[in-house]
This record gives C-alpha cells, sequence and structure tokens, in this order.
C-alpha cells in the first residue's frame, strides 16, 4: 500500500529527473533545489514505496526495477501538470499580459520608456512588473514570467541551466563605473583596480548569476586582499549606504552612473578604458542576457523583446 501522503509533485519531478539523468547534480542544478532537499524528497518517496528505488553506483544512482515501473507513471503525472501552466500561459496570451522580471537598477526608467515604445504599435500590451531574483529564469521556464534579464559571463553556463530556455545575448558590459561619497579620499588619487582595492567593496552587480564579480576574481587572480563589506541588491538601499560610509562600489551599469551623477553627496566616474581592459584581461567580460521560453513564438512577445533591447542598449551604451 502506498503512503501517499509523501507523493507530491516536486519529489515526483525529482524522480523523473533523477530516473532519466541517474544524476542527483544534473536534477540539483535543473531544478535549482540544494542536494539536502532532494535527499529528503527521495528519502519521503522511498518510504511512500516502501522500496529503495535507486541504488548508488561510482558514477551515479542506477533506478531497480520498481523505480523502472513508477516511472511511466510518475512522467504522466509531471506532464498533465505542466499542461495546467499552459492553459495559465494561453490565458495571459489572450489579455495580452506579458509578466516580466527587470533588474532593479534600471526596472523604473526602462519600463517607462518602454510604455512610451509600445504606444507606437496598434495593439495593447499589458505589462506586469515583478521583482527580479536569482531563480526568475526558473519562473520563465514554469510559464509565471513571459521574460527575464541577467548578467552573466558565459553564455554557455546559462544555455546549461534549461533545455527549455532560450538565451539571447543583448550587450558586453565593457564599461566601468565607480560610485562612492563625494567626500570619498580617493577621489583625491590616481583611481586604479589596485587603489580601489585598499577600500571596503560593495557588490553592486544586480541581476548577475555569477557567484563573484570580475573585480572579485581579478583581485583574486593578482593576490590582492579585498574586503568586500557587503551585497546590495536595491538602488535605494545602495544610495542610502554609500552616504555615510567609505566603501566604494563598482558597476558596469550606466544607468547607476547617470542616477549617482545627478545626488548631491554622491559621485560617480566612468573608469579608463585602460583600467577596464586589465579587469577583464585573462577572465570573459559579462553580458546582459534576456532569458524567454524556447518555443514560444507569440508575435506579441517577440515585438516586445525587440523593443525592449533596443531600448537596453539605449541605456547601457
Amino acid at each position: 500500500m502506498i503512503k501517499r501522503q509523501g507523493v507530491d509533485l516536486l519529489s515526483l519531478s525529482i524522480f523523473v529527473l533523477l530516473y532519466e539523468s541517474e544524476s542527483a547534480t544534473v536534477v540539483s542544478r535543473q531544478l535549482n533545489i540544494p542536494a539536502p532537499k532532494i535527499s529528503r524528497c527521495l528519502k519521503s518517496l522511498r518510504e511512500s514505496f516502501d522500496n529503495e528505488l535507486f541504488v548508488r553506483r561510482r558514477y551515479g544512482m542506477c533506478p531497480n526495477a520498481v523505480a523502472s515501473q513508477i516511472y511511466p507513471i510518475a512522467k504522466g503525472i509531471i506532464a498533465s501538470a505542466e499542461a495546467f501552466n499552459h492553459i495559465h500561459a494561453e490565458a495571459k496570451v489572450l489579455t495580452n499580459q506579458f509578466v516580466i522580471a527587470l533588474p532593479d537598477y534600471f526596472a523604473c526608467s526602462l519600463t517607462k520608456d518602454l510604455l512610451v515604445k509600445l504606444k507606437q504599435f496598434n495593439d495593447k500590451f499589458n505589462l506586469v512588473l515583478e521583482q527580479w531574483h536569482a531563480n526568475s529564469w526558473q519562473e520563465v521556464i514554469n510559464d509565471k514570467l513571459s521574460f527575464t534579464l541577467c548578467c552573466h559571463s558565459s553564455l554557455d553556463e546559462l544555455q546549461s541551466l534549461s533545455d527549455k530556455l532560450d538565451v539571447i545575448p543583448l550587450i558586453q558590459l565593457s564599461n566601468l563605473y565607480l560610485l562612492a561619497s563625494s567626500e570619498h579620499p580617493i577621489l583625491s588619487q590616481e583611481i586604479s583596480l589596485e587603489s580601489i582595492a585598499q577600500y571596503p567593496y560593495v557588490d553592486t552587480e544586480f541581476a548577475k548569476l555569477d557567484e563573484y564579480t570580475p573585480f572579485q576574481r581579478f583581485c583574486n587572480s593578482q593576490g590582492i586582499e579585498l574586503q568586500t563589506e557587503l551585497t546590495v541588491r536595491n538602488t535605494s538601499s545602495l544610495i542610502d549606504y554609500m552616504y555615510s560610509h567609505t566603501s566604494l562600489a563598482l558597476t558596469s551599469y550606466r544607468t547607476l552612473y547617470d542616477k549617482f551623477a545627478m545626488i548631491p553627496g554622491l559621485h560617480a566616474c566612468q573608469i579608463s578604458k585602460v583600467e577596464a581592459a586589465r579587469l577583464h584581461q585573462g577572465q570573459d567580460t559579462p553580458w546582459l542576457f534576456l532569458l524567454k521560453k524556447r518555443g514560444n513564438s507569440d508575435p506579441k512577445l517577440e515585438q516586445l523583446i525587440m523593443t525592449l533591447s533596443e531600448l537596453v542598449k539605449d541605456h547601457l551604451e
């Protein structure tokens, strides 16, 4: 007798992917779920079916005969559940509703300009703006978002997140801007990567999926001890913090540079091309990417993406 309380959609999704890949690491990456949670779900399934289901081998998890019987049923249940998402997505298409997640650093200004541009078309666009977070790409796959943006240094790594994602490069983020209070002592010095590293550092690379910023990787490669004071994901919090601290921040986004330059008491300047080139020497320069679900060929969505892509380049070049 199966104990049904231990069988849920998440556990079945983990089971199906584990059966197909025979690798808990692959399952963790595709579902963006930590390994301990996968272990707990698998333990729950084993208790529900009173069977081990998978045998641990040297190179992965091998399904047993019982797992092979369960697999087609579990696969069908997951497919049926995904069909509900398609119905939800189709309802959005009928109302011309597009749910998008944009990074905080230019969500307001970009959305305002986007709405102005979209008024040039005869079709009505109903935009819903959601807050960006590190798992926004997963919500694109699950039809909760029409698309999102993110910063990353590797196209291949983004494409490896899921075969259900279309990854579209928008613009290379090769420029570098320094953000500080207007009274910061570095402004009376020669500004270089080394002199910046002498002060507490604030990580501000919004919408990044890389673990470290290019500046953090540069300091590590050069043996420079960098004091990363905190990570800020909100523009307002960054502005408030920089007023009263001797910390410095670096960003690749011109929109942040423009905003800081207009606020009394704060200072923004572009780092020289020579120093920016030094930063990216030996490592991939980050790009801003747009992520959408593969196979979604809605012409209105394509029009929206094309319009947004043009605006992104205008805002960041």
